[in-house]
């Protein structure tokens, strides 16, 4: 069915019932509205003007009333004859505070205009009247338009939009973004060619939604944050206003705010959306106007099991031992990682544990390694497990002392510990000292595992060296000792040095023993005296 409604017929009698003469308001304005029960597209709307004449149609397009968060002119002019027209409305019951913003054709210069609509008031923009003031009084930021600026593009936006903060976004509201409910209808005319037409206002919404996270370990927070992008191309902070909600509540649940508990491991879709006032990209926007509609972004968020510990966190190669591996995350049926040579057996598994026995072969790689947990798809991060072995000796006690029976050499008596890679020292049994290579050292064979004296009466040049092996498969480990900076007494030198010095002649009856800055002069018998 379809129906005409003379606005002209309307116009009189709704002037009668508030009392208005019709012929004292030629020209006046009127805003119409009307509502209706039904589906979006049950009733379709054309709308028209003409002169008393009824020749000449001036195109009007009717609009939905809702909110919005602007409206995008993308043309208006004052060149040329043309004349822009902008009609504004407000149908609500509370004030509505905008702003207009001219912008040049080029972009390079702007002019927000400050307008306040009171309920159900309307106003008229006449551009051509208005550039006067926009050339010539400058707006609340200081712009003014150029003389030859003639045309250009606009933007109809609610008042009090926060500036751009330093991280070259917006941050939104937590009371939301800045809307409006202005009804907008805009036309250029030019009263010298007689041409007139309608413009279509696109709605301004935001788009380009994304969230950004940062992969995290079970058992801390994710800090999400979620953006989207207005109709002008700037980015807004929307994590505090939008609702946020998580995939998986097993691995981790909102606080809110784009703040997340991590309670197991995965990865799970964490998903921010913000209602607007939006258009809707599927529809015409001149026919459809501004719509509801749901802003959202989503982001996958890896979440990794954590390692803890792990006891001990050094093994011998060539052994095995019982391993607790602890943490958080593990879950039920984890993976553990582990280097070449590495063998884990009888596992048992739980959320905060791991244990097993943990054998190092042979062919391991001597030394630091890493070890890592696989739980429900994804990896944690690498933690250190030492494939131990001897790797240094150290001395413990360290004399010279002048050699009974030597004529030109001091006599040394060390005690030295053989250390492992992780530390500690060797334990008994493992197969150290059993020969002891030497290089101008001359020592017995020792009576400890771990320790070891070099008998009294022994001789060693300032060169002297001195080595214990310990066989591994096919490699051998030697840790070496040189000669010693007598000076500091647990530390070896990398090369060797001089530890003491002799010196007289046979015609002396005493003989002087220098150890660094420590002299010592000791009588000699005529059967001691120096030979060379």
């Amino acid at each position: 069915m379809e129906t005409e409604i003379p606005l002209e017929a309307l116009a009189d009698r709704l002037g009668r019932k508030m009392g208005i003469d019709a012929d004292s308001t030629e020209g006046a304005m009127l805003n119409w509205s009307a509502t209706y029960t039904g589906q979006t597209g049950d009733l379709l709307l054309s709308t028209g003007s003409t002169d008393q004449s009824g020749n000449y149609v001036f195109e009007l397009r009717p609009q939905r009333v809702n909110s919005s968060a602007g409206e995008k002119i993308p043309y208006w002019s004052a060149a040329d004859g043309n004349d822009t027209m902008f009609s504004l409305w407000n149908p609500g019951s509370t004030t509505q505070n905008v702003v207009l913003t001219f912008y040049s054709a080029d972009g390079m210069h702007s002019y927000a205009m400050p307008i306040a609509l009171a309920p159900m008031a309307s106003t008229m923009v006449d551009v051509a009247m208005d550039l006067a003031r926009m050339r010539g009084t400058p707006d609340a930021s200081g712009n003014t338009l150029p003389s030859d600026v003639q045309s250009g593009s606009a933007m109809l936006e609610p008042a009090g939009i926060p500036e751009v903060g330093p991280n070259g976004k917006i941050l939104m509201p937590k009371t939301g973004p800045p809307e409006m409910q202005v009804v907008a209808s805009v036309g250029i005319f030019n009263v010298t060619t007689a041409t007139c037409g309608g413009l279509c206002m696109d709605c301004c919404f935001y788009d380009c939604a994304y969230v950004d996270a940062s992969p995290v370990n079970v058992g801390t927070t994710i800090s999400a944050t979620f953006y989207v992008e207005d109709c002008c191309g700037v980015w807004w902070d929307d994590t505090s206003y939008a609702s946020w909600s998580s995939s998986d509540p097993s691995i981790a649940t909102s606080n809110g705010g784009g703040s997340f508990n991590t309670v197991g491991a995965g990865t799970v879709d964490l998903e921010a959306q913000i209602l607007m006032h939006a258009q809707d990209p599927n529809n015409y926007h001149c026919i459809d106007s501004c719509g509801d509609g749901w802003v959202v972004g989503n982001f996958d968020v890896p979440v990794a099991p954590v390692i803890t510990s792990v006891t001990p966190n050094a093994i011998l190669a060539g052994k095995s031992a019982s391993i607790a591996i602890s943490g958080n995350g593990f879950g039920s049926t984890p993976t553990i990682n582990l280097p070449s040579a590495f063998t884990l057996s009888g596992q048992s598994s739980g959320n905060t544990a791991i244990s097993g026995t943990l054998a190092i072969a042979t062919g391991a790689t001597l030394g630091n390694n890493n070890i890592t947990v696989t739980a429900n798809g994804v990896t944690s991060a690498g933690f250190n497990l030492i494939a131990d072995y001897p790797s240094q000796i150290y001395v413990t006690a360290d004399s010279t002392v002048l050699c009974g029976g030597c004529s030109t050499t001091v006599q040394r008596n060390v005690n030295y510990v053989v250390q492992l890679f992780s530390g500690a020292t060797a334990p008994s049994g493992l197969g150290l000292e059993e020969g002891i290579a030497t290089s101008n050292w001359t020592c017995t064979t020792p009576t400890s595992d771990a320790y070891t004296t070099c008998a009294s009466g022994i001789n060693t040049n300032s060169d002297g060296a001195f080595a214990d092996g310990w066989s591994l498969g096919t490699g051998t480990i030697s840790p070496v000792g040189c000669g010693f900076d007598i000076l500091d007494h647990y530390e070896w030198c990398p090369t060797g040095k001089t530890i003491a010095t002799v010196s007289g002649n046979i015609s002396q009856t005493s003989i002087k023993v220098c150890i660094g800055s420590a002299c010592y002069t000791s009588a000699l018998g005529a059967e001691n005296k120096i030979t060379g």
